[in-house]
């Protein structure tokens, strides 16, 4: 016979505190007083106490425990696929446009693999079975094999399989090439095509008011912000860690961390931005671009590139038009790297080849005008050198 002292849960955790009477024949009956907590699908821990209200007491401070973060949570080794894949796009260091991409394509692999199928019977077999069935372009299933990778390397670091089915699985090669962008004397054009909603004056007069989609649109210009980093930027960020006013990005995901100098057309659309989202006036961080969808920011470049006759892009073509200015002005690829957040240079060399090339003549003009010293230290014109 028993009877609860103490019973709280949530949907991960559970403690109870009781009272049971044991009886044993031939003995007086004694009285227990016991504790037991436990995670879902986690172990049982068990405590024991002299008087009910000591239980109680017991009880309350681990249930008070769990609900401050205190307890560590048991790892859950996963059986399935379909396990793996929840666990893994579950995990607190995605964002949420990481997340819908690497669920859509995962939900794919499961789908054809099956979610119920045992983690210890998906080898490469299965992965190989999967793009033989897919019908897409190589630039596609290349992408789908990096999160397939990226789901496996996880797994291993997590030590939930020590083999990655995916090791050998390769894709036809393309070609790299930049994807539209638009270049410098459409970006006016293309922000003018943001239309903000109109507000007539007292005297009548109507006027177009500044639109949030071009705020945000021309800070990436001027920034090369992804749109995840848009949406996350918080007035925190915003300090002069470079020697003028920057905006410092946190590592995220494959992106290093960096900061980006501002320019002086940057700092004004700031200034925009804080007149249509006022931070609190208690000083507290908060987002600096309000709240946005990242479906509403593509459909707005596609409209607002329509509207003004501009290249169509999507809304990271602003931050591949950011790169490509940068360079075509003559930073440096290593330092446009760095300001892009590429976790490596060679990532930046690869969507900006083209472009990085063009920089190459004006270096050579660098040469031809500075001329060359002969060995008394005269000039010698470059075109007239022996």
């Amino acid at each position: 016979m028993a009877s609860d002292i103490f019973n709280e849960a949530d949907t991960e955790f559970h403690v109870r505190a009781w009272t049971e009477i044991r009886k044993e024949k031939g003995r007086t009956p004694t009285e227990r007083h016991r504790v037991r907590y436990w995670y879902t699908g986690g172990e049982l821990k068990h405590d024991i106490a002299d008087t009910p209200e000591a239980a109680q007491a017991k009880a309350a401070a681990i249930w008070k425990a769990h609900l401050d973060g205190l307890f560590d949570k048991p790892v859950i080794i996963p059986a399935t696929l379909g396990e793996l894949v929840d666990l893994f796009t579950t995990r607190g260091d995605l964002s949420p446009a990481t997340v819908q991409t690497y669920s859509k394509i995962l939900k794919r692999f499961v789908d054809f693999t099956g979610s119920d199928r045992a983690l210890a019977h998906v080898g490469k077999g299965a992965v190989t079975k999967w793009f033989d069935a897919m019908d897409c372009k190589p630039v596609s299933k290349a992408a789908y094999l990096r999160t397939i990778r990226a789901l496996f390397k996880w797994a291993i670091k997590s030590r939930f399989i020590t083999v990655d089915p995916s090791k050998d699985q390769t894709v036809e090669r393309f070609k790299t090439v930049i994807r539209p962008w638009l270049q410098f004397p459409e970006w006016e054009a293309y922000l003018s095509g943001c239309r903000g909603p109109r507000k007539r004056l007292a005297d009548g007069t109507v006027i177009e008011t500044l639109s949030a989609h071009r705020i945000r649109s021309e800070f990436v210009l001027h920034t090369g912000l992804r749109a995840g980093e848009l949406a996350d930027a918080k007035h925190s960020w915003l300090h002069g860690t470079v020697g003028r006013p920057a905006i410092s990005v946190p590592a995220h995901k494959s992106a290093r961390a960096r900061a980006i100098p501002l320019s002086a057309r940057a700092q004004e659309v700031l200034q925009d931005a804080a007149a249509l989202w006022p931070r609190p006036s208690d000083g507290s961080d908060s987002l600096i671009f309000g709240d946005m969808d990242e479906h509403n920011l593509r459909r707005g470049t596609v409209i607002a590139c329509k509207r003004s006759g501009v290249t169509i892009t999507d809304f990271h073509g602003l931050r591949r038009s950011c790169g490509a200015r940068w360079l075509e002005v003559g930073i440096p690829l290593f330092h446009v790297s760095r300001m892009l957040g590429h976790a490596d240079v060679s990532t930046t060399a690869r969507h900006y080849a083209g472009l990085a090339d063009t920089t190459l003549a004006a270096e050579i003009d660098k040469v031809d005008a500075a001329g060359r010293k002969d060995m008394i230290g005269n000039v010698i014109p470059i075109s007239r050198a022996k």
